[in-house]
């Protein structure tokens, strides 16, 4: 049942839940439908396997309509008021005004028997054995359901005036100066018989001869079949079963199960939990529990959920938690995506399955998390070209695209037919940095083809540039000039090498 918002909620009759708000009752079905909005004043317990549904109006009691205690109920179409000390079913049959004033009788279903009510009875009592008695004008008669009067002749006495109801088919009566007798409804005939206490019970006969009390012994609701009680953990309500958690702590409050429902409250709103068995149950499987991310990038993080095939219809929100912190998903059916942050090699993430505010599931998973560090990125450059030494630069860049610092041997090295100048250095990158390193060609006096240089990590990088031609320094030249033959010959300037 969905969440309602009332001062409190609790089992009336199988299947059927009276709540109370605004100083008012009513009655809700297992599934939240509702049967009567709290407008009730009373509602009354059990007797004749009825309830009735009370409202103050017009300074009278007003009877709604009844529950029995079966779950069914009875809302009537017409306006009956109870009366007062009659706020129970008798023999089938409820003692009623009508709004027109009139005294008489309905069923269950609220239809009324005519009959007695265009009698105009002043005073009516219950029905007992099948005849009720009633007054009118200060006169006693007992009637049957019909509405046909018993006709009553008292033994060697006056006529009759008063009387009770009937108890194990007799009816106490008496006359005008109150001389008992007894009525028998099978033999239809008074025998003389005296009594000792005119004390009457509920049902309008003498408490003497019933041994009934005054007070109507109005009783609960038959209980049904008991199930699992509710568990506390951390001052919070739950249930568990043999060991197996079937709805994790959750409530304020919480009611044994019963016919396999229970009463809850959470968050200040009551709900009916129904319990089914289920053999394939909730359930959370990590795809992998240990996850391999890229330094500086997210983890991604997956998991299928199993769902029972009785929630296969209801909309069912999943949700995953790391510490107080709730992490957005991804869904694909019933594959499940997030991706995270590490912080250190584990976590733990709490994924929990909700309905209507109603935590269904809730599984702690754990990941193992192994961070995988980007190569190192080597740029070499060669200038090709020697110095006036014979040298030949080279110039080595080392990038760390990860976030975190790397710490590295760095060997430089290369020749073939030259020499080459190696380096080795120990060195720390920070992420996002890079590292310039120099070496060089040394004694290249002449062209040289095919040369190389590598670079090698102590942490398996290696880089390799191949084919290098090495050039060298051009050597120092003069300019000459050579002397004109005459005067309209232009010089002529020539370079002449050392």
């Amino acid at each position: 049942m969905k969440p309602i918002e009332c001062v409190s909620l609790t089992r009336f009759a199988p299947h059927i839940f009276q709540m109370e708000k605004n100083g008012k009752k009513g009655l809700v079905k297992e599934d939240g439908t509702i049967l009567v909005d709290a407008v009730c004043t009373e509602i009354t317990l059990f007797y004749d396997h009825h309830a009735l549904l009370l409202a103050k109006e017009k300074g009278q009691t007003r009877v709604l309509g009844n529950i029995t205690d079966t779950g069914e109920y009875n809302l009537y179409d017409s306006v009956y008021y109870a009366l007062e000390g009659q706020y129970f079913y008798s023999d089938g049959l409820l003692s009623v005004m009508d709004e027109n004033g009139r005294k008489g009788y309905i069923d269950e279903k609220g239809q009324r028997v005519e009959e007695i009510f265009k009698e105009g009875y002043d005073i009516i009592k219950p029905f007992t054995e099948g005849y009720a008695a009633v007054f009118k004008n200060d006169k006693y008669f007992l009637i049957n359901k019909t509405g046909k009067k018993e006709n009553i002749t008292l033994v060697d006495v006056g006529k009759l005036w008063g009387g009770t109801n009937v108890f194990e088919g007799e009816a106490y009566v008496w006359d005008e100066d109150k001389t008992i007798q007894v009525y028998n409804v099978e033999t239809k005939k008074c025998t003389k018989k005296s009594i000792n206490s005119d004390e009457s019970d509920y049902l309008y006969c003498f408490s003497e001869v019933t041994k009934r009390a005054s007070k109507v012994p109005f009783q609960e609701g038959p209980r049904g079949v008991m199930g699992m009680a509710p568990t506390v953990e951390n001052g919070l309500w739950g249930y568990v079963s043999k060991g197996i958690t079937v709805l994790p702590p959750q409530f304020d409050y919480a009611t044994q199960v019963e016919d396999g429902l229970a009463v809850v409250r959470k968050n200040g709103k009551y709900g009916i939990v129904r319990m089914i068995e289920d053999t394939n149950p909730f359930d959370v499987i990590p795809e992998k529990e240990s996850v391999e991310y890229w330094d500086g990038d997210l983890a991604d993080c997956t998991f299928d959920v199993n769902t029972p095939e009785v929630w296969g219809k209801h909309p069912l929100k999943v949700k995953t938690i790391e510490g107080t912190k709730g992490i957005p998903l991804e869904e694909n059916g019933r594959h499940y995506a997030f991706s995270y942050a590490p912080q250190r090699e584990k976590h733990d993430f709490e994924v929990e399955i909700i309905c209507e505010d109603l935590i269904l599931f809730k599984k702690t998973l754990t990941y193992a998390f192994e961070k995988k560090m980007r190569p190192l990125v080597i740029t070499i450059s060669v200038n090709q070209q020697a110095d006036k030494n014979g040298k030949v630069g080279v110039s080595v860049e080392v990038s760390n695209p990860n976030i975190s610092s790397i710490s590295t041997t760095i060997t430089i090295d290369g020749g073939n037919a030259s020499f080459h100048q190696k380096k080795i250095e120990e060195v720390t990158i920070k992420g996002g940095q890079s590292k310039i390193f120099n070496t060089s060609f040394y004694g290249v006096n002449s062209t040289l083809h095919n040369q190389y240089v590598t670079v090698t990590t102590s942490n398996g990088k290696a880089e390799t540039r191949n084919g290098v031609d090495l050039i060298p320094y051009p050597q120092n030249t003069k300019k000459v000039s050579v002397g004109k033959k005459d005067d309209s010959e232009e010089s002529e300037d020539i370079e002449i090498f050392d």
